[in-house]
């Protein structure tokens, strides 16, 4: 925000948007800074907080055109208290993280700053350079908003930085910490991501046994579409998977071998659409040895149909091949072409007779009218 504030103001004395001119080339003069200064001093006191710190932050410019700005450190110092001052305001309302936005508005000295407003305690702790305070903000975050996975991904953003779905990442870390006993900053992040990944742990944990739930309501031999146990467990199996992906131990991943549990049972039901089923759990752990042998039983079974003349079910059992590893797609074409054919077939033969049975009840009709009947 500051760094962005500054550049906003170069911008805005470059096309003229000031009504006072911070002066020509490449310095400003040092009553620019000092009367700047002032604006800040005067907003503290009238408690426009985000007046006071952006005029604090232009006015603490180290060097003016005639020399070191000597109002440069108060400044600082007047930026540094307001910035706390409403970091500490903003988290007692129960506003830890929000980005904010910029607004500009024409100061009472005349000068068009860029205020920033509504933005997080998070935010304004790390715009002030208290990286310690700002980790503490977004772990309390973090408890706030339990269930919502993406603060989680936004925490691990923050304290993992380029490490995010890097399974080591928090292991290394701890190793870190131990070999820099120092470091309080380390110490403190370590235990935050300590507790995080038991959060993530818990909530995939909760999916999962809501999954064992849904699927305890499915029955072979059941018509499979639409059967919502499987339906509702390939639900929360996904979700369980997310939050694995997101911070899960890789040495247990239960997602993946409940996947394979529940895509074995469907396997057992071979219709197609159970062995759709089974691909979409197989999927869902990344099993990739399952997927060639589900693929290599579908399409025995997509013979055997065609081989009955069951065309359609011998396409569905091809497409599952087909979806994974795009074979299959010459039997499926004749096969359609062939089932295209039988359908017409049948189309023809139901026209006929019903062109027959309206020729009898027409004869008939009319037999009875030359009776009299």
């Amino acid at each position: 925000m500051r760094h962005i504030a500054c550049i906003t103001l170069s911008i805005a004395v470059s096309v003229g948007l000031t009504t006072q001119a911070l002066g020509d080339g490449e310095c400003s003069p040092l009553k620019d800074f000092r009367d700047l200064y002032q604006e800040a001093i005067n907003a503290e006191k009238a408690g426009d907080l985000p007046l006071a710190f952006i005029a604090y932050s232009y006015a603490s410019g180290p060097f003016g055109c005639e020399g070191p700005n000597r109002s440069a450190p108060a400044a600082k110092e007047g930026w540094k208290r307001v910035g706390l001052k409403q970091a500490r305001e903003t988290e007692a309302k129960g506003n830890l993280f929000a980005n904010g936005q910029y607004k500009d508005a024409t100061s009472p000295g005349g000068w068009r700053l860029s205020r920033y407003v509504g933005g997080g305690a998070f935010q304004w702790y790390n715009e002030v350079e208290e990286p310690a305070e700002a980790d503490r903000v977004m772990y309390q975050y973090v408890k706030s908003r339990p269930k919502d996975k993406a603060v989680f991904e936004t925490a691990l953003g923050h304290y993992m930085a380029g490490a995010v779905d890097h399974p080591e990442a928090l292991a290394e870390m701890e190793r870190g910490a131990k070999s820099n006993a120092g470091d309080q900053r380390l110490q403190k992040t370590v235990g935050y991501l300590r507790d995080i990944q038991k959060m993530v742990i818990a909530n995939m944990n909760e999916e999962l046994a809501q999954e064992d739930k849904s699927f305890a309501g499915y029955q072979k031999g059941r018509a499979v579409a639409g059967q919502t146990p499987v339906e509702d467990s390939l639900g929360h199996l996904a979700t369980a998977r997310d939050w694995f992906k997101l911070f899960g131990d890789p040495k247990a991943n239960r997602v993946a071998d409940r996947a394979a549990k529940r895509g074995d049972v469907m396997m057992l039901d071979q219709r197609p659409k159970a062995y759709s089923q089974a691909m979409s759990y197989y999927d869902l752990g990344n099993l990739s040895e399952k997927l060639k042998r589900l693929t290599s039983e579908a399409n025995k079974l997509g013979d055997a149909a065609a081989g009955r003349g069951e065309y359609a079910a011998a396409i569905d059992y091809y497409e599952i091949g087909h979806s994974l590893t795009s074979e299959n797609e010459d039997k499926i074409n004749r096969l359609q072409g062939l089932l295209e054919s039988k359908n017409q077939e049948k189309a023809e033969a139901s026209e006929k007779d019903e062109r027959q049975k309206k020729e009898f009840k027409k004869g008939q009709e009319d037999l009875e009218k030359e009776l009299g009947l």
